[in-house]
């Protein structure tokens, strides 16, 4: 049986961003595969392990911990300060190189086919459809936390075609093929924001291209 997500209702932090900020948004890309830790009487450090961009990534313990704040969307100062907090030395640097790395994607609302096309979603949330007494109302949701995401119908259409394996290039050309009167750059638009609020519901990860050269 198929919960009903029409007696959710939703919290704060599962209501859509409107708007982002114009400084875009950090977020991790790849898939947590923990910390590894040296067997007894190997003197090696302990390594924190990302699989993204098709491959197994070490970080250090300081950049997992930075990576897993990432997690949720933050704003770059943001997961500065937060790291600082954790008592991650080099915070700022650790972002920085990160992101040249690519396993910190910034996402602005003004990206569009150019900045995101490579990136993959794998979604782990549930499509529920339109809601019946909203038709023009298309919602995803995740039943163990009783959150809801309510969504138009384009946006519902951008999520229908994710599937971890076809990139956002894609999917909007997916979805510009199946919406009558809706032009590519149309579908485009919508992307940046979803993929901040997908994200920070813990709805989707993210995959992408990684720099390889960073981890030779």
């Amino acid at each position: 049986m198929t919960p009903d997500p029409r007696g959710s209702e939703q919290s704060p932090s599962a209501r859509a961003v409107n708007a982002l900020p114009s400084e875009g948004m950090l977020l991790a890309v790849g898939l947590p595969k923990g910390i590894t830790l040296p067997a007894s009487g190997v003197e090696l450090p302990p390594t924190g392990w990302v699989h993204a961009g098709g491959r197994q990534r070490p970080l250090s313990p300081d950049e997992y911990q930075v990576w897993t704040f990432a997690l949720v969307p933050r704003l770059r100062r943001q997961l500065i300060d937060l790291a600082q907090g954790a008592n991650v030395v080099e915070a700022e640097s650790i972002v920085s190189d990160m992101v040249d790395a690519g396993v910190l994607m910034e996402v602005r609302a003004t990206d569009r086919a150019a900045e995101l096309s490579d990136v993959r979603l794998l979604p782990i949330a549930i499509g529920a459809g339109n809601d019946p007494t909203r038709l023009d109302v298309w919602q995803v949701f995740d039943p163990s936390r009783e959150m809801t995401l309510e969504l138009d119908a384009v946006s519902f259409g951008i999520w229908s075609e994710i599937d971890g394996s076809a990139t956002l290039a894609d999917v909007c050309r997916a979805v510009a093929e199946t919406f009558v009167g809706v032009e590519e750059d149309a579908v485009w638009s919508r992307v940046p924001r979803l993929l901040v609020n997908l994200m920070a519901l813990r709805y989707v990860f993210v995959d992408g291209p990684v720099n390889d050269a960073a981890f030779d």
